[in-house]
């Protein structure tokens, strides 16, 4: 994971985020791994918070 500028990283079982802002991003890519992408944008219009995830 060096070297890795985003805010949330999957390490196998392991997820982590930084900040505040990192850590909703980062509930939101729990929600997307552990469903789908598209569970995850539905959870995330619901908060009205702008998840962006790379190539997404």
């Amino acid at each position: 994971m060096d070297g890795d500028s985003r805010s949330d990283v999957r390490d196998g079982n392991v997820f982590t985020g930084g900040g505040v802002s990192a850590s909703i991003d980062l509930g939101l890519f729990l929600i997307e791994s552990l469903t789908n992408a598209d569970v995850a944008r539905e959870v995330q219009k619901k908060m009205d918070y702008p998840y962006y995830r790379p190539g997404g």
